[in-house]
C-alpha cells in the first residue's frame, strides 16, 4: 500500500506466527514480543540497513528473509519506558466513544501469571523461551494515574475501561492506586480480574474508587474440563464466592 514506507508489524499475531505474517508482501519487518527498544534500534540503523544485530525481528532485505535471534527480555519495569501516546487514535470513530457511557480503553500492565490453554499467552510463553510464564509488570500507581489523566484530555470520556489481562494481583499496589484514582480521576470504571485475587477488602476498595462493572471468565461449569483441558484451576467454590462478593457491593 505504501511502497515508499518501511512497514513494521508487531503484536500477538506476528509474535506467535512470524512466518505467516512475513508472507504479506507489504510488510518489510516484524517485531516479536515487545517493541519499544526494537523500534528505536531499527530507526538508528535504518539508513545503513544494518539490522542483523537487532534481536527479535524478522526482516526482508534484497529479496531474502532474515531471522534474528529471539530473546524476549522482560527485565524492564514499565516505568522505564515513556508513557504511551494515545493521541494517534481517532476516538470519535471508535466503538468506545460511541458506547452508552463513553470510555477510555487502556492498559496499566503487561503479562499474566497463568497459562490457560485457550489464551494467546499459552503460545507466547513457548515463543519467549525464557520461562513457563510471562513476567507480569505494571506501572507504579503514580505513573498509572498520570497515564490516565494525560489521555483523558484527548476526548470527552465519561468512564475508564482497564483492558489488562488481570487487575488486582498486588495488594499493596491496589491500595495505593485505587486511593490515588479516587482522589485524582474519580470516573466510573470496569476491569478484568481472576477469582483468585478477589477478597472482600479488594471489592470494597474498587467499589469506593468507582467500579461499576467487572468481568471474569468462568469458561465452563464443568470443573474437570476447566482444570484438565483449559488448564484453568479456579474452583467452583471460588467462583461462587466471587459472585456473592460483587453482588454484595452492587457491582
Amino acid at each position: 500500500l505504501y511502497p515508499e514506507k518501511y512497514i513494521i508489524a508487531g503484536g500477538t499475531h506476528p509474535t506467535v506466527d512470524a512466518q505467516d505474517v512475513m508472507q504479506n508482501e507489504d510488510i518489510d519487518c516484524i517485531c516479536v514480543g515487545e517493541g519499544e527498544q526494537v523500534i528505536a534500534d531499527i530507526v538508528k540503523n535504518y539508513r545503513t540497513q544494518n539490522l542483523s544485530s537487532i534481536p527479535n525481528i524478522y526482516y526482508k532485505q534484497n529479496g531474502k528473509f532474515h531471522k534474528n535471534e529471539t530473546c524476549m527480555d522482560q527485565s524492564h519495569s514499565l516505568d522505564h519506558y515513556p508513557l504511551p501516546d494515545y493521541s494517534i487514535f481517532k476516538f470519535e470513530d471508535m466503538h468506545c466513544y460511541k458506547a452508552r457511557i463513553k470510555y477510555l480503553p487502556l492498559m496499566l500492565s503487561r503479562g499474566c501469571p497463568y497459562n490457560c490453554s485457550y489464551c494467546s499467552n499459552y503460545v507466547v510463553f513457548k515463543v519467549s523461551k525464557q520461562s513457563k510464564r510471562l513476567i507480569t509488570r505494571i506501572y507504579s500507581p503514580q505513573n498509572a494515574v498520570e497515564l490516565i489523566k494525560t489521555n483523558l484530555k484527548l476526548a470527552d470520556f465519561r468512564s475508564i475501561s482497564f483492558d489488562d489481562d488481570i487487575i488486582g494481583i498486588d495488594k499493596v499496589w491496589n491500595r495505593e492506586f485505587f486511593k490515588l484514582y479516587k482522589e485524582e480521576v474519580g470516573l466510573p470504571f470496569k476491569f478484568y480480574v481472576r477469582s483468585e485475587y478477589v477478597t472482600e477488602e479488594f471489592v470494597q476498595l474498587v467499589k469506593e474508587a468507582g467500579c461499576y462493572r467487572v468481568t471474569f471468565g468462568l469458561e465452563t461449569g464443568n470443573y474437570r474440563l476447566r482444570k484438565e483441558i483449559l488448564n484453568k484451576r479456579t474452583s467452583d467454590a471460588m467462583f461462587v464466592k466471587t459472585f456473592k462478593l460483587f453482588k454484595k457491593y452492587n457491582i
